[in-house]
């Protein structure tokens, strides 16, 4: 004789997120300084680190900037562009959870001067 079974799926997971506010869109950054890249998370760990990339508009990795590879997801990193061109940029950070590349690119285009 068979009888019912309630099957209770696992909960739902929800992907890693990331909000980039800052540079903010049309913010001008100054070469040779340093500034402030700033993000919120949300389902990504403290402890995960970020790889931070400055691609131009056409989605091309930017010669001269020096890619980040693991920075701690606390919020902000100051980064300093002192072999980058004049133009036009934005950045783009990845993490990795649980073996899963998860990219957030900056919606914001700002410029270097």
């Amino acid at each position: 004789m068979l009888t019912a079974a309630t099957i209770t799926p696992p909960p739902a997971t929800t992907p890693p997120s990331i909000t980039i506010p800052a540079p903010a869109t049309s913010a001008s950054w100054i070469a040779n300084f340093s500034n402030a890249i700033r993000w919120t998370s949300q389902n990504l760990p403290a402890s995960a680190t970020l790889r931070v990339e400055l691609f131009t508009p056409a989605n091309q990795l930017v010669p001269g900037f020096t890619t980040l590879p693991s920075t701690p997801n606390d919020g902000d990193q100051f980064v300093n562009l002192t072999n980058v061109a004049a133009g036009t940029y934005y950045f783009r950070l990845t993490a990795v959870v649980n073996g899963t590349n998860y990219y957030f690119a900056s919606p914001n285009l700002f410029t270097v001067r």
